[in-house]
């Protein structure tokens, strides 16, 4: 499912976005996931990008409020079957009857896209990185890609044009992606912009959480195809296996370890098997087992038995044994970015597990929504076999001292993983945004806007204006301590203390179009068709274009999109002058 306020992709039990923190309506999910029911063979198709138009919500380098931005998600559908998230097909075509002959995935691109509707999508990392880790919190960069249906792109105006396009991979920072073309040849592609062709007649591929290799399959039959592992900075291949099934494999972040299915005759009857690149496969498990998650040294494999469908069994892998960890677990599961710990649904309890418990704690007593992370970096992999299991890597070292959302509290795991602390009732809240560090939020809520600081039994909870203006919408900082805000009359305000709020502009039409600048620490808004930012006080406000559409904030800076003569100009901004990037 996709937020309706920034577009951003979202696990489909969700009902708050972790990106722009807005609450999600009922008619989000409905619409999201009507083919949810299909099998994994019908799926494959489920979403098209379309390229070509004016920019749809991107949110915060993956997910803030605005209209510009990247990543490919500019249709109403759903990501369902069993394409991960972190595949988008470009090519606009119908679910088909059997598999296609490549995997289709729902718009949940990599790069920006940018023509008529523009979506940030993330999953973030720089390229090469050791072992697939990354630093907590880590957001778009200048390094990441977007993609406008024929083209690359970079915030520096370089420009890449590559034809026949039909689907998109990448890594969790965009920096890397492979794509297929409509001849079902493989390239990958880098922030250099350089593409280099990988192989032909590929089916479906893999890029690693750190972009170091992409995993893909070959063959014309898509349950007996051939398995390979592409290692990008020594430009190799190697097979890890033959008769693998073409789709729900994965690959670990540092691209050494791989998942997969053999002897697949559906979704109930196959088995599911593990590889070191270079060695031979193993044998985990039969029958029903869907991988979710697969850290870098190949002791901590996560997956889910899901032969009996009313009661569904989650195992760890050690590289030796299989051990089950829970039964009758549900929804979607979040790990950190070495897959040692786990936050998952069981019984409609929320628990956690590190590996190395002797079992897992029950943390909350509500089923899990979702997990926060700063601008949701995730890799989002998603290997759904109907609706039965999904698997979320988060950007984050471990998950613990961090934020969740059950279905009817916010709540703050702490740091031992035995239980958390309930922050505030999650009824009510239009929007919710983490600090950086995870030390503090704010909320919206009828109006007002709160903050929380000092989590724990020390929680503290202040009231940010206490005035009569009603709060719409807002936008803060990474550290929230600059925090702009939008009420119902259409005016926007810097919020400078519980007794008096600055104007910035009194009209303010949409609480959409305004992104929060970094780099600047700056806020961009647009008012009468005009960009302008300011700091803390209208008085000194600049304009910054005119006839401008849409805007949101983009790595350190902000994107925005003008518009003239029918021709779409897009330019990146940190401080200095904008760079144009593209237009169309």
């Amino acid at each position: 499912m996709f937020c309706d306020q920034c577009g951003a992709e979202l696990p489909d039990d969700s009902v708050f976005c972790p990106k722009c923190g807005a609450r999600l309506t009922p008619a989000d999910s409905e619409a999201n996931n009507a083919a949810g029911e299909a099998a994994p063979e019908a799926a494959n198709t489920a979403g098209a990008v379309n390229a070509t138009g004016a920019m749809n919500t991107a949110a915060n380098a993956a997910g803030t409020a605005g209209n510009v931005a990247a990543a490919a998600n500019s249709t109403a559908g759903n990501g369902t079957g069993n394409a991960p998230k972190n595949m988008t097909n470009v090519s606009s075509c119908a679910p088909a009857a059997e598999p296609p002959k490549k995997k289709k995935g729902f718009p949940f691109v990599p790069v920006i896209l940018i023509g008529i509707v523009l979506v940030v999508v993330i999953v973030v990392v720089a390229i090469f990185l050791p072992k697939g880790k990354t630093k907590d919190g880590i957001e778009f960069s200048e390094k990441s890609l977007m993609y406008n249906g024929s083209s690359f792109f970079t915030t520096d105006g370089k420009e890449l044009e590559v034809n026949n396009v039909d689907t998109l991979a990448y890594n969790y920072d965009n920096s890397v992606v492979a794509y297929l073309t409509t001849d079902d040849t493989l390239y990958v592609i880098d922030s250099e912009l350089t593409p280099v062709e990988i192989e032909n007649d590929v089916l479906n591929m893999e890029v690693s959480y750190s972009g170091s290799s992409i995993a893909y399959t070959v063959g014309a039959d898509y349950t007996a195809t051939t398995l390979y592992v592409y290692n990008v900075k020594k430009d190799n291949s190697e097979k890890i296996d033959t008769d693998v099934y073409a789709y729900n494999y994965l690959v670990s972040p540092n691209g050494k370890q791989v998942a997969y299915l053999k002897d697949y005759e559906g979704n109930s009857d196959n088995t599911l098997y593990v590889a070191v690149v270079g060695k031979d496969g193993k044998k985990v498990d039969k029958d029903g087992c869907i991988p979710l998650a697969i850290g870098d040294n190949g002791k901590s494999f996560f997956y889910t038995d899901n032969s009996d469908s009313s009661n569904v069994k989650l195992y760890w892998y050690n590289g030796k044994d299989a051990e089950k960890i829970s039964r009758d677990v549900s929804g979607s599961y979040y790990f950190n970015n070495s897959v040692s710990e786990i936050l998952f649904t069981k019984s409609d309890n929320t628990y956690f597990y590190r590996i190395g418990m002797d079992e897992p704690s029950k943390v909350a007593g509500d089923a899990l929504i979702g997990m926060w992370n700063y601008k949701y970096e995730t890799t989002a992999r998603d290997y759904t076999f109907g609706n039965q299991s999904s698997g979320v890597l988060v950007n984050r070292s471990k998950l613990t001292e961090w934020v969740f959302a059950t279905e009817g509290d916010i709540c703050y795991l702490n740091k031992d993983g035995k239980d958390s602390a309930k922050l505030c009732d999650a009824d009510g809240i239009s929007k919710i945004t983490v600090a950086q560090n995870g030390k503090s939020l704010i909320y919206l809520k009828d109006g007002k806007l709160y903050k929380i600081t000092k989590f724990g039994a020390d929680r503290e909870e202040t009231e940010l204006y206490e005035g009569d203006v009603y709060i719409n919408g807002y936008v803060a900082g990474r550290d929230l301590s600059n925090i702009y805000v939008v009420s119902d009359e259409a005016e926007l305000y810097y919020c400078k203390s519980k007794k008096k709020l600055v104007k910035i502009s009194n009209d303010f039409a949409n609480r959409n179009n305004m992104a929060y600048n970094e780099a600047s620490k700056t806020i961009f808004y647009i008012e009468d068709e005009n960009l302008y930012s300011a700091g803390k006080s209208g008085k000194k406000k600049e304009l910054v274009a005119e006839n401008v559409t849409d805007v949101v904030n983009y790595a350190d800076g902000i994107l925005y999109m003008v518009t003239e003569d029918g021709v779409n100009s897009y330019y990146y901004v940190k401080k200095g002058e904008p760079v144009k990037i593209m237009e169309d």
